[in-house]
Parts: C-alpha cells; sequence; structure tokens
C-alpha cells in the first residue's frame, strides 16, 4: 500500500507560534489556502484558518481588512487564537488518511513524523498523484471507465463494482471531482450519485 509520505506535499505554508497575527493574515491573502501551520519550533501544534482571522477581527472576507483591523492583527501573536488540527503520520498508508479526511470532513491533512515534526500536507488532490503508482491508478482509470459507461452510478454500487471501501472510493471521487471529470450528487434518501461530465456535456 502507498504511505503519505509518497504523495504528499513538501511545500507547506507554515509559521511560528510567536508570529504576528499580521504576518498570519498576509500569508493567508498571498498563499490563498485554507489554513496555516503553527509550529513551535519545528513540532506541528496547531493551525489558524481564514475563518479564525476573520473572526478575530470581526470581518466577513480578508479583502474587507482595514488599517485598523492590521494594527490589532500587529499586536497580537498566532499562539493566541490557534486551534488544534487532524493530523496523520507520515508513514501512514494513504487509505487511513483518506478515512480520517471523510470522517471529519476535511479537504486535508497535515502530515507528521513518529517525533511530531512537521513533513508535509496531504490534501484529496494528491490522490491524483497516485497516477504513478501502477496499481492504484489503474484502479482509479478502471473507476473513471465505469462511470463513463455508466453515465451515472451511485458510490454504494460502484464501491461494490470495484470490491473497495465506500469511503475509499468517495475520497477519489471528490478528488476527480475537483479536476472537473466528474459530478456527486447528494440525493437525501440514498447514497451520493457520481455521474461523468464528459456524458453530461455530450447530452
Amino acid at each position: 500500500m502507498v504511505k503519505v509520505k509518497e504523495v504528499m506535499n513538501k511545500d507547506v505554508v507554515k509559521l511560528q507560534h510567536l508570529s504576528t497575527l499580521e504576518k498570519c493574515y498576509r500569508l493567508l491573502e498571498e498563499k490563498r489556502v485554507p489554513s496555516i501551520a503553527v509550529l513551535k519550533k519545528n513540532k506541528l501544534i496547531g493551525q489558524i484558518e481564514r475563518e479564525d482571522i476573520l473572526k478575530f477581527v470581526k470581518k466577513k472576507n480578508l479583502e474587507s481588512i482595514n488599517e485598523n483591523d492590521i494594527k490589532k492583527l500587529k499586536k497580537n501573536r498566532v499562539f493566541k487564537i490557534k486551534k488544534k488540527c487532524e493530523t496523520v503520520y507520515e508513514n501512514e498508508d494513504i487509505e487511513i488518511a483518506i478515512r480520517k479526511m471523510n470522517e471529519n470532513n476535511l479537504s486535508r491533512l497535515f502530515v507528521t513524523d513518529e517525533k511530531g515534526n512537521l513533513v508535509g500536507v496531504f490534501s484529496r488532490s494528491d490522490i491524483l498523484k497516485l497516477k504513478r503508482k501502477g496499481e492504484v491508478y489503474t484502479t482509479i482509470d478502471y473507476m473513471l471507465e465505469v462511470i463513463r459507461e455508466k453515465k451515472r452510478i451511485s458510490l454504494r454500487n460502484l464501491s461494490k463494482t470495484l470490491n473497495l471501501p465506500e469511503d475509499l472510493i468517495e475520497s477519489w471521487a471528490k478528488a476527480l471531482e475537483e479536476t472537473g471529470e466528474i459530478e456527486i450528487e447528494y440525493p437525501v434518501m440514498s447514497s451520493p450519485i457520481v455521474k461523468s461530465k464528459i456524458n453530461i456535456a455530450k447530452n
């Protein structure tokens, strides 16, 4: 099985816990990431999301932050509003990371080594890097073929067809949805439906 460290992104946007919130705000605006890792030396101790900054200055979006807000952010440190974050170990199987993202409704996880040092970030889009890992890519490729052939199929039936856990199939589907290749519908009373966007375009 493929390990998290084989496909994770090592380029992580991060800050030391004594950095100012103003620096955090600038990074969020510049990098356009959903969250920033907070470190104490190299140990991951939490994260700050853009919503945390907005809540702190009582604004609805980063663009509305003004000079008075900047002054307030400059006077306060990152550790003041940091919060806990879900992580995964670099040597764990990607299935564990995928399951953890699904259970917590997350799009990504920070990756640590056994000592708690931050070493990367794993996101749904990283799943598609498995294209180079023969066995797993073949499965994803076959899944796409099934979806295109059926035009629409429930995750439950797709799971049975591929003989793989439904949560794993859902994560692959969400990653493929981000690329624009498929679309996922969420009916109220039944399993999510996966549709090929190529077939949708033809119809």
